[in-house]
């Protein structure tokens, strides 16, 4: 302590310490808990989606066949209606579904490649809450046109239009984005700012495990229609919670750069080529978000597909099979990898990195080629045990 510095100061300055480190944390339990809202929202919807167009093509497909009531889920003789049907007419439908599923991931993500350009350098240009709002706003609007056309069983082409909206959002990675930055604002480097890393994941988790379970007994119980409003109910309170309680976490500098908000991702990205800014390191960067490309892509296609193949034979399986068994996906994925990461950190200081993405990769390959050959509800299970591991390649990426 310095005995020249008044004790009046120190006192005060001491205090205003408190308050911030008291303010840090509130931020970081408030953002724990938009992120729990938002992924239940967004699981809720995302999980009925798929099942939602198998339906409606079924429904479109067999418009006489009383069995298939896209009000009423895939009705309660699902069951024994998808084992009498041909084995023809089921691969027709899942590969139409199939077909718009894409197409929806096309309109959807499409739209948002070049807007998380921008919403990157922008988060340090106008802060972190504005372009949080943007993004929860678009994405509640983006759900109310989906409900609605759901509700009126309107074409899939409108299905599309209304993906395309949370497009313009910048999808949940946006979210994550903006998220993680508030996260590097309110943290130190290093411990702190790991475990906060680690209860944001954890939370993501818990927040899909809830919405997966409770997804598939409400499809089954009132129809398509009502997860989708309870989605745009909690994606509607979501902004009005961060307007009225999150405070700001970032002060933009006033010397503000004089660069034009277009040309910001071309200068960010030149940026990184200019001598004075490239290290030996920069290969290794480069070949880093390669290979988290390579990572990304199967995950982020696989979900919908996967519920479209259970859907049929010979699995038929029904939304209340599936939400359980995609919750038990997202516990593994989320809660029982991390857990299991942390332990061999602590545990087995030896372990490099290295040695732990190459399981994880050759895990989550052993994953997708036993789903790919499974016939039987025992090596859809299994190949959910062998995605233990592949959860490590997607934290360590």
């Amino acid at each position: 302590m310095d005995e020249r510095v008044p004790l009046l100061l120190r006192d005060n300055n001491s205090l205003q310490q408190k308050k911030n480190t008291h303010k840090s944390e509130y931020t970081k339990a408030k953002i724990s808990l938009f992120v729990m809202i938002n992924y239940f929202a967004v699981e809720f919807a995302g999980l009925t989606q798929p099942q939602y167009i198998y339906s409606y093509l079924e429904n479109e497909r067999e418009s006489n066949n009383t069995s298939v009531d896209i009000q009423n889920n895939i009705s309660s003789n699902h069951l024994k209606n998808c084992f009498n049907k041909s084995s023809y007419s089921t691969d027709e439908s899942r590969e139409r579904a199939s077909s718009w599923t894409w197409y929806i991931s096309l309109a959807e993500y499409g739209v948002a490649f070049p807007v998380l350009f921008y919403i990157g350098p922008l988060t340090d240009r106008i802060g972190r809450k504005p372009l949080l709002l943007y993004n929860t706003v678009m994405v509640f609007i983006s759900f109310i046109l989906k409900t609605i056309v759901v509700y009126g069983r309107f074409p899939l082409q409108y299905y599309v239009a209304a993906s395309a909206v949370e497009g313009l959002a910048g999808t949940p990675f946006a979210f994550n984005l903006i998220n993680h930055a508030i996260i590097a604002d309110t943290t130190t480097l290093g411990n702190d700012r790991s475990l906060m890393m680690t209860i944001y994941d954890a939370l993501l988790g818990l927040g899909a495990i809830c919405s997966n379970i409770a997804t598939g007994y409400l499809i089954q119980l009132l129809g398509f229609t009502y997860p989708y409003l309870v989605s745009s109910g909690m994606l509607f309170i979501l902004p009005i919670l961060i307007f009225f309680t999150l405070e700001e976490t970032w002060k933009p500098p006033k010397d503000k750069s004089k660069t034009s908000v277009f040309k910001l991702p071309i200068k960010n990205f030149t940026l990184c080529f200019k001598r004075q800014h490239v290290s030996n390191k920069l290969g290794y960067f480069i070949a880093n978000l390669f290979i988290l490309l390579l990572v990304i892509f199967p995950y982020t296609s696989i979900s919908s597909i996967l519920t479209l193949f259970l859907l049929g034979e010979p699995f038929c399986w029904t939304s209340e099979h599936i939400g359980w068994y995609n919750a038990g996906v997202d516990f593994v994925k989320y809660l029982g990898g991390t857990t299991i990461l942390k332990i061999m950190h602590s545990c087995c200081v030896c372990l490099k990195d290295e040695i732990i993405i190459v399981f994880a990769m050759l895990s989550s390959i052993a994953y997708l080629i036993l789903l790919g050959f499974s016939n039987n509800d025992w090596m859809v299970y299994g190949g959910k045990s062998e995605y233990f591991f592949g959860k490590f390649m997607h934290l360590h990426s």
